[in-house]
């Protein structure tokens, strides 16, 4: 985008200045007092406009609020002074410079100030120049302009004050003024006089334009009324005004104009900038003092050039802190891994039957399954099923399936080799573990010399094998191999060729690349291993590849798997940035080999299709293969894809729902009442001793629900003593938690923050639910994390410092479920979430033959949004960003795998009447809990907690429909808390309503042991009377 060079700055109130160009853009509000509408204060349009070698800006910035030539009108009685807010006016800006000049004069004009601090009409110039033309109409300049481009030009942000209760002394700080530009203020005086100096409240901060320009930096001023006085504050109600971001349109326009004596037809560049939102309330201050005086006093707003700041910087690089001792895990990954860093400690991935046990289960490689074989077929076997594969079992009274699962330990192929006749003749390792991949090497046991390296990644496209040494290559089947053809193509590279194999009635092409570029290697069908004929090589040939896959149902579809063989990927990284509102972010694949095309064939699962970017929509295949539990994948020829994402910016931290969107969340008097009594009787407990026995996993709900009440204390209730009380319980409560050594400890084994429990047996969850086997982390952490960005929130907002103490302890915890960054060496990366299918996989340690499973998807991502709430209030812009990128793509995910609209079509019809998938496994879907069938208990995993991230994950169609078809009839039959949770999850919907219940006498019958009566009536309530249900 064409920056300004130079900036020439004038303020245009009342009056056309001299010598400058007749701008017909004076707008000027009049004899406005006491209160100012909340639509009035919205940003109007600043327009750039470029006409020959000059550039016009006019600017219309955030209201400001200017006093009049009068002085503020004020009674007085010897108990009080009412001061009413002075006169306002929209101020107008108008920048202008030489296109083709890099430095140049500035005219400021600006109202000269009376001594009282009011503004007259008289207006000075500031610069030894002026401006000077010949009298051209800028409005024509000025006029609609197409919109063709939308992007982010700069930031507006001013400082967010703490609420007014929270303040005493003194003086009323400036912030004051930027963070509450509306608010009324009533003050109370007796006799003193107070003496105000503006100076004080003026710091002005410039910013440096993009580097495409050369123009000098600038300064965006607003002013603002502001009072002070000398005693101590108290405050009735606290209201905060956040200007948030700014889109930037351009259009290219042709002009005809009359310009003296000549008429040009010209080009002019118009850039038009909308503000986004700016969210406005008033508030009343009450001020006990002697005397006050009010006056206007500008202050100056910093506008921050945008940048994009990299997803995947480390939180942090250095050891975590010795409040964690650190032990060494008892359990461990088979003797066959290759491992000697923690930060290759992945025990939460794809691949992890591959590392446990007889290593005999398969690894989850989506859209295969690949296992070690050591029974009659030797060597390393893949699998693929089809939708026609999968099979539904255990039909419930309704008629529905409650599971959908795939067959197992079908060898379709079995990578092998003439040398591998029994299990003794080859030994496995397990090398390079990373987030995405890992590498399977086959070594023939008498010639360490000659062995067959299988790469593992998820979203492979070709299953490969490397031949090196002496090994002839074999290739097996317990699936009858039915033919085999050598077939030519013109997309081939040199060197490659094709065959094609039916097993089992399946299509299969198989690619060899021969580094020899010759003809001296061949595949023939031999009869006798497994069942029927076999694939062997003729000669061995070190470094051949061999790939497989399954065949695209359309043979037309088979030139961009010719286009891709010969290049095989090794593993596969995740890099991007995001400027806040949108990110980017690119799976790139690392690659091995040559191809046709010069690129690798990969898949990427259903959920991800909408985020692909059109700078990558080019390299999609339309070639679907069926992906097990994960629907189908989709093949890109492309060692890279970009994706985008929009953020949400709305969610923070009090309720949200989509039903309320960007509606401003408000409290009725009686409403913030009755939270006040929920309050005060909830918070009659010492948190600490509440919590201290407690495993991890209830430790963190039962601290997060007095973190959310003592949000609601701080920020709706607005009780300065009860918010104290309960900040200082909290806080007490997290203290001691860091102080206790005996809890939490770093695990130096596998590079994870564990508790000290649970070592009797891989399968032995003792009471902390394998917390020390890396099992649900996500879901323990999450609250913690959420609780103490609560407290580190409120305890800023009172002058604290809590959270800048304790950064590195909260920090370790994330460091352990979602290190971005492999430059942090003390933790893996992204040890639970995963960036192929969009969502954390929970079990750990733990051997199965159907893989990893996730239970609760809300505990998920309840994890990223008390990550979200950290990063914002620490400032730590990558890890915030980051969050939201992940919400986003887990909530296309979770609404295609677990949460099941009627309009589902990814997922088998049969499962759609379920609406949940309850326990998802790699392998199959088990519509039941960990803890028992009860509708409530498996709609309500998938519910619990209710935040403000709840309405985002969980669509209104969907909410509504699982209430329609399933919840609605058992509500009633649901006990204790699991009731509660599905009333609360109703407030998404229909607020009115789980008001209603919240509100009832028995409410508190129905509590989770993670939920509290204040934060479900904050949430239902303030929902439904901001919607004006109440």
């Amino acid at each position: 985008m064409t920056c300004v060079k130079e900036i020439l700055t004038l303020f245009l109130c009342l009056s056309t200045i001299a010598n400058t160009l007749p701008i017909n853009l004076q707008k000027v509000k009049k004899d406005v007092t006491s209160t100012v509408d909340s639509d009035e204060l919205a940003s109007a349009a600043t327009t750039v406009e470029t006409y020959s070698s000059t550039v016009y800006t006019a600017v219309e910035p955030v209201f400001n609020i200017e006093s009049s030539s009068d002085t503020a009108t004020s009674s007085s009685t010897s108990e009080s002074t009412t001061t009413h807010r002075a006169r306002y006016s929209n101020a107008i800006t108008a920048v202008s410079s030489s296109a083709s000049s890099t430095s140049g004069s500035t005219t400021t004009i600006a109202p000269s100030s009376s001594t009282d601090g009011s503004s007259s009409d008289v207006f000075s110039s500031s610069s030894s120049s002026s401006i000077s033309t010949d009298n051209y109409d800028v409005t024509t300049l000025l006029s609609k302009t197409a919109s063709t481009d939308t992007g982010i030009l700069f930031t507006a942000t001013t400082t967010t004050a703490a609420g007014i209760s929270g303040l005493t002394g003194t003086t009323v700080i400036p912030d004051i003024g930027i963070a509450n530009p509306s608010t009324s203020i009533t003050l109370v005086s007796s006799s003193l006089t107070v003496t105000i100096d503006p100076s004080t409240f003026t710091s002005a901060k410039t910013i440096t334009s993009s580097p495409t320009s050369t123009g000098s930096s600038t300064t965006v001023t607003m002013t603002q009324a502001t009072a002070v006085s000398t005693s101590k504050i108290t405050s009735e109600s606290v209201s905060e005004t956040t200007m948030t971001y700014n889109t930037v349109s351009e259009s290219t326009t042709t002009k005809t104009v009359s310009y003296s004596n000549n008429t040009f037809t010209t080009t002019s560049t118009s850039t038009t900038i909308y503000a986004t939102s700016i969210a406005t309330s008033s508030s009343t201050v009450a001020v006990t003092t002697a005397s006050v005086a009010s006056s206007t006093y500008t202050t100056t707003a910093t506008v921050a050039a945008s940048g994009t700041v990299d997803l995947f910087s480390a939180i942090a690089t250095d050891a975590v802190p010795t409040s964690f001792p650190t032990i060494s895990n008892e359990w461990d990954f088979n003797d066959n891994v290759d491992w000697t860093e923690k930060s290759q400690g992945q025990t939460n991935k794809f691949y992890i039957n591959l590392l446990l046990d007889d290593a005999a289960y398969p690894a989850f490689v989506y859209p295969y399954l690949m296992w070690q074989s050591t029974s009659s077929l030797y060597g390393f076997a893949v699998q693929h099923t089809t939708s026609a594969d999968c099979t539904f079992d255990q039909y419930m009274d309704n008629g529905d399936p409650r599971i959908f699962t795939n067959p197992l330990n079908e060898y379709d192929l079995v990578f092998s080799s003439a040398s591998f006749a029994s299990a003794s003749d080859f030994y496995m390792d397990i090398s390079n573990l990373t987030p995405s991949s890992t590498l399977v090497t086959l070594t023939d046991s008498s010639d360490t010399s000659s062995y067959v390296q299988l790469p593992i990644v998820e979203g492979m496209g070709f299953v490969t094998a490397i031949y090196n040494g002496d090994l002839i290559p074999s290739l097996y089947s317990g699936m009858n191999i039915q033919s085999l053809a050598s077939e030519t193509s013109s997309s081939l590279a040199e060197g490659v060729s094709k065959y094609r194999t039916y097993i089992n009635d399946v299509a299969w092409l198989i690619y060899v690349t021969n580094p020899l570029n010759d003809d001296s290697f061949s595949f023939s069908t031999a009869y006798g291993a497994g069942n029927g004929y076999s694939i062997v090589g003729n000669v061995a040939v070190d470094g051949l590849i061999v790939q497989a896959t399954v065949a695209p149902s359309s043979t037309d579809d088979e030139v961009y798997f010719d286009e891709a063989a010969g290049m095989y990927v090794t593993s596969m990284d995740i890099v991007g940035t995001s400027d806040g509102l949108t990110s980017t972010y690119y799976y790139n694949f690392q690659t091995e080999g040559a191809s046709a095309s010069g690129s690798p064939i990969v898949y990427i699962l259903a959920h991800q299709l909408d985020a692909v970017s059109s700078n990558s929509d080019g390299a999609n295949t339309g070639v679907t293969l069926a992906a097990v539990t994960r629907g189908v994948a989709t093949a890109f020829l492309t060692a890279s894809i970009e994706f985008t994402e929009t953020l949400n910016t709305e969610i923070g931290w009090l309720p949200w729902s989509a039903q309320l969107g960007s509606t401003k969340l408000s409290y009725s008097a009686d409403l913030i009442q009755q939270l006040a009594t929920a309050a005060k009787s909830e918070l009659s407990v010492d948190i600490w001793t509440t919590i201290e026995s407690l495993n991890s996993y209830y430790l963190g709900k039962v601290i997060d629900k007095y973190a959310y009440i003592t949000l609601v204390c701080a920020d709706i209730i607005e009780d300065s003593s009860l918010t104290a009380s309960a900040l200082d319980n909290l806080k007490t409560a997290f203290n001691n938690l860091i102080a206790d050594d005996g809890y939490f400890v770093y695990d130096d084994k596998f590079g994870g923050i564990i508790t000290n429990n649970d070592w009797d047996s891989i399968t032995d969850t003792s009471d902390d639910f394998g917390n020390s086997h890396y099992n649900d982390h996500h879901f323990h952490y999450g609250y913690i994390i959420h609780a103490a960005a609560v407290l580190g929130y409120v305890d800023s907002q009172n002058g604290g410092t809590w959270a800048t103490d304790n950064k590195d302890w909260v920090n370790s915890l994330i460091r352990d479920v979602a290190n971005p960054s492999s430059d942090d060496t003390y933790f893996p990366v992204s040890r639970y979430f995963d960036w192929f299918t969009g969502h954390s996989w929970a079990s750990g340690l733990y051997y199965n033959i159907n893989g990893l499973n996730e239970e609760s998807t809300s505990e998920d991502y309840n994890f990223l949004y008390g990550m979200k709430m950290w990063g914002q209030l620490i400032g730590d812009d990558s890890m915030q960003y980051r969050a939201d990128t992940m919400i986003q793509i887990m909530t296309r995910a979770l609404n295609t795998y677990f949460y099941f609209e009627d309009s589902n079509t990814i997922m088998p019809s049969e499962i759609i009447p379920n609406k949940v998938a309850g326990i998802s496994f790699q392998n199959y879907l088990d519509y039941t809990t960990y803890f028992g069938d009860d509708s409530s208990y498996i709609h309500g995993i998938h519910m619990l907690p209710l935040t403000p991230l709840s309405g985002q994950m969980r669509s209104e169609v969907f909410v509504t429909e699982e209430w329609d078809d399933i919840l609605a009839a058992d509500i009633d039959s649901a006990s204790g808390g699991w009731r509660g949770i599905l009333r609360l999850n109703q407030a998404l919907v229909d607020p009115n309503t789980s008001y209603a219940f919240f509100s009832a006498s028995d409410a508190s019958d129905y509590l989770d042991n993670g939920m509290s009566l204040t934060w479900s009536l904050a949430f239902s309530g303030g929902l439904a009377y901001s919607l004006g249900l109440l």
